[in-house]
């Protein structure tokens, strides 16, 4: 037999074999998505409602909310918080609650590598339910607060988050409501999935687990490309969120991203919601922190036009708040003492932090869960 008739016969084969191996797959991914992983294969944890979003409760899914980083697991109780997702060992009746957004809720992290995992695994003395989700401020921390005294659960210790993001949420994203829940100011985006994708969903849930798991594998090789000695990442200059801080208020566009309250309006609003949070924490015997931290290119850019640290103490003055816990110092003497700080502490393009700036946090916040 000829090379070239030898080639002829075995692409017929190939043509014949592909759709064959095709079909055997896709019925074999129908089967084991009926029968052996009956489970959904979800990428987050968020339930939308029209004006309102949490998480769902006993929620188990790989989330990945920015492109420089892997998937990661995420878990919730039964409550709707995120926790490690393994059965934890500390006292139900001792507990510390977190109340904050993207940050203590470890924004594109395992929770094992966020500063509340750490802290959850670091110490058995509190029982700590992470109350954070993306995008909360103060407006929404106030009712989840309240839902915590109408249960009846009096945490010893509560620690709310104060973060850059907070102004600009206050003053452009949750509107007090009628009701006890507060309210979006416009409309959750939630989309109604077709026949077909609740089909694939239901059905391809193997080439779904083989996908993720493959993207996950190429990322982590460009992640660690990006991390080899040689590169160096820039500080974020403009973080937008934060540019309150060190930018003139005149040159920033108030009337598109500040609206309907403004700065100054979305800043008395923070003032005005913690006061209320610190009030409930009294009544229910809890001592009450705020938690601050700096972003990368307020370290860079300064806080020429804003103080965000006179402004969390003003609060905490002013407020039935128990202590301050700022760890802007710790991040200011990292920075001096390391050329490629925000490399070592920020994510890559992004102006949440890394597992490294989530240890500063945690070091600085442990101390007031041993005493």
């Amino acid at each position: 037999m000829s090379q070239l008739s030898y080639k002829k016969i075995l692409s017929k084969k190939v043509l014949i074999l592909i759709p064959i191996y095709l079909f055997a797959f896709i019925i074999g991914d129908i089967i084991f998505s009926n029968f052996f992983y009956v489970k959904p294969v979800k990428y987050g944890c968020m339930k939308k409602f029209e004006y309102f979003y949490e998480l769902e409760k006993n929620c188990k899914a790989y989330e990945k909310l920015i492109g420089s980083v892997s998937p990661y697991k995420v878990y919730t109780d039964s409550n709707g918080y995120r926790y490690s997702g393994k059965k934890r060992q500390q006292p139900k009746d001792n507990i510390a609650i977190f109340l904050g957004d993207s940050f203590p809720y470890g924004w594109a992290l395992d929770y094992e590598k966020s500063f509340v995992g750490m802290l959850e695994n670091s110490q058995k003395k509190y029982f700590i339910n992470n109350l954070s989700v993306p995008s909360y401020s103060p407006t929404v921390y106030l009712y989840q607060i309240k839902k915590i005294q109408k249960n009846k659960v009096n945490p010893k210790k509560i620690f709310l988050v104060l973060d850059l993001t907070d102004p600009m949420n206050e003053a452009h994203r949750w509107k007090k409501n009628s009701k006890e829940r507060p309210e979006l100011f416009i409309k959750a985006e939630n989309k109604k999935r077709t026949k077909w994708q609740n089909f694939r969903r239901e059905n391809f849930k193997g080439t779904r687990l083989l996908s993720m798991h493959l993207n996950n594998f190429i990322r982590k090789i460009k992640h660690n490309l990006k991390n080899n000695k040689n590169f160096v990442v820039k500080p974020p200059i403009d973080s937008f969120w934060a540019d309150f801080i060190h930018t003139d208020w005149s040159t920033l566009d108030q009337d598109k991203f500040w609206q309907p309250y403004g700065i100054k309006g979305g800043l008395k609003r923070i003032e005005e919601k913690i006061y209320d949070i610190s009030i409930v924490a009294k009544q229910m015997n809890s001592e009450f922190y705020i938690v601050i931290y700096p972003w990368a290119d307020t370290l860079q850019n300064g806080q020429k036009y804003f103080n965000w640290e006179k402004f969390a103490n003003k609060i905490c003055k002013n407020s039935y708040c128990t202590g301050l816990i700022n760890t802007f110092p710790d991040f200011k003497k990292y920075k001096s003492q390391n050329k490629n700080w925000a490399k070592d502490l920020y994510l890559i393009g992004d102006p949440h932090l890394n597992e490294k700036g989530h240890k500063l946090v945690a070091k600085k916040i442990i101390q007031y869960l041993e005493n």
